[in-house]
């Protein structure tokens, strides 16, 4: 009997030669590396800590896989998870694959899903560390490399983390030298994206963020040809309105999606639906459905071509700081405690505390196991200091949401064929965020003032709205005389207490118009403004309806 099994979608790009299995692509410091000069690398390795060693000298988004002739094999992914691997196994035999159900059906025990993972999922949308909804299968998380090594008896799993986002060594320039630092390695990450991409065709999903206009006015500024932008939603919605703004000024072709009850009936009340969410979920994270219909859409009519390259724009606001609280920035001191209570209060947050008995998983009381499984991915960092806590926090940002719910995203271009690349993900943007002062990264303020840079060598003129610009105003006006909690108390006071009217609203006027999906009395009974899309959907998914 094989001690080990591997199976791979072959329809997703791996190529295979001698054991050595590599999908996407990877740069070093030579440059772009083909195919056959990684295997080559690959197949000179004796050592896994030699293979642990090449592995963080890439740069790109890759998975790569090599089976040993000693029986075991060796296996790695991106900084970002970008390309999610699975494994398990029965007694001394393992199975690996990119297909999450592939290895389920290997080990052919039957089991109940994992309580734990299961509130994990319900509750965030992904199940956090290595584990998935079902206790025998494990996945690599991001920056991870693995060993699978077999014995006469068991399976030895040995796992490193190779590279670990966390900040510290900052920078000591001042902030205009920042600034053109910061341009200098933006520009490196779009040429090496110009290498990647070749001729083909690249596809911005372009909305009214600074992340998306970035992206595209670096490829303006760059010279980029054959650049399509699209959007998408309820016809009219803001953000459709700014990006075909945008879009026009540099030159760009624009497409938009309309999204009615009538097409969202067309895709999720069909057979369309469980294939894909059976491609894109992996047991472990929500499939992405927001531009799942417009992908699609591009397509069938022909818009996108074969072999385009999706570049969306993730997730430059988190790098510059957009997911940190207030307290990260006013506390002089920060403990483990406080981070673990504000990735709580950040990420768990699908579901209002009045739903807990209408959901379908049995739930650990108070949900304290969630706090317990933080505490235990962070207890090893040190924290005394609001930068400690903020590079904590966001340490355990990276690692879940962004890896495992933002990046997983791309699944979506990969089920209709197409490639991809995450710019504002590359190595050296990674490592120049890392390295960037606290204090410059509150409200994004440094890259805030980058992309204004930027758009003014693109000479772009697009503006928010007065209307945008005056509830940004009220907004930090409050924020600065102290009256911003009494304000968030009101508004979640008004939020709880909707009434069916306001509530049938939101139904059918969400730009995205994806609610109709819902049958509105199930919508009522649980909508309480708390709810997402995403909590209605990791439901059906735990009651296995999807």
């Amino acid at each position: 009997m094989e001690r080990m099994k591997v199976h791979l979608r072959k329809d997703l790009g791996w190529e295979s030669i001698k054991g050595v299995h590599i999908r996407g692509k990877a740069f070093d410091c030579t440059g772009l590396l083909s195919s056959l000069d990684l295997k080559c690398k690959m197949l000179n390795i004796s050592k896994f800590e030699d293979f642990v060693n090449l592995i963080k000298i890439l740069n790109g988004f890759f998975a790569i896989i090599v089976e040993r002739k000693d029986g075991a094999i060796w296996a790695a992914v991106d900084r970002m998870r970008s390309i999610p691997l699975f494994f398990g196994h029965k007694g001394n035999q393992g199975f690996f694959s990119d297909e999450a159900q592939w290895v389920i059906d290997q080990i052919c025990v039957p089991e109940l899903k994992s309580p734990s993972a299961c509130t994990d999922f319900l509750f965030s949308g992904y199940v956090t560390g290595n584990r998935t909804l079902y206790p025998s299968l494990k996945q690599l998380e991001a920056g991870n490399v693995l060993a699978l090594i077999p014995d006469e008896k068991n399976l030895k799993i040995e796992l490193l983390e190779y590279y670990s986002f966390l900040h510290g060594d900052y920078s000591t320039e001042t902030p205009n030298d920042l600034l053109e630092e910061q341009d200098r390695v933006v520009v490196g990450v779009f040429e090496r994206l110009a290498r990647a991409a070749g001729g083909s065709q690249k596809i911005v999903p372009l909305s009214r963020g600074l992340d998306s206009r970035l992206v595209v006015m670096m490829l303006k500024r760059l010279g980029f040809k054959n650049v399509l932008c699209f959007s998408y939603g309820v016809p009219g919605n803001r953000e459709a309105e700014i990006s075909k703004k945008v879009a026009k000024e540099l030159g760009f072709h624009w497409e938009f999606v309309p999204y009615t009850p009538e097409l969202w009936g067309q895709y999720y009340h069909s057979n369309l639906r469980k294939p894909y969410f059976s491609f894109a979920h992996g047991l472990s994270s929500l499939p992405h459905i927001q531009d799942w219909p417009a992908v699609a859409e591009l397509k069938k009519h022909g818009i996108a071509e074969n072999g385009a390259m999706f570049v969306p724009g993730h997730s430059g606001d988190f790098l510059a700081g957009s997911h940190l609280g207030p307290d990260f920035f006013s506390n002089k001191t920060f403990s483990l405690d406080q981070v673990i209570e504000a990735i709580f209060e950040k990420h768990f947050v699908l579901h209002h505390e009045k739903n807990l008995s209408k959901l379908p998983s049995p739930l650990e009381p108070n949900l304290f196991g969630i706090k317990k499984r933080i505490r235990s991915q962070l207890k090893a960092i040190p924290i005394e200091t609001p930068a400690d806590g903020a590079s904590a926090f966001e340490y355990w940002d990276w690692k879940e949401r962004q890896a495992k719910f933002i990046v997983n995203s791309v699944r979506v271009y990969e089920y209709y064929g197409f490639s991809w690349w995450l710019p504002l993900w590359d190595r050296e943007m990674l490592r120049f965020w890392q390295k960037v002062p606290l204090g410059l990264r509150e409200d994004q303020w440094l890259y805030k003032e980058y992309v204004t840079r930027v758009q003014q060598i693109c000479q772009l003129r697009v503006k928010e709205s007065l209307k945008v610009k005056f509830q940004q105003d009220i907004k930090l006006a409050l924020k600065n005389i102290g009256l911003i909690g009494l304000a968030r108390w009101v508004q979640q006071q008004a939020q709880c207490k909707l009434e069916p009217n306001k509530k049938w609203i939101e139904y059918q006027k969400h730009p995205l118009g994806w609610y109709t999906i819902i049958d509105f009395d199930r919508f009522s009974d649980f909508y309480t403004d708390k709810e997402k899309i995403n909590s209605f959907i990791a439901v059906d998914i735990i009651n296995s309806r999807i």
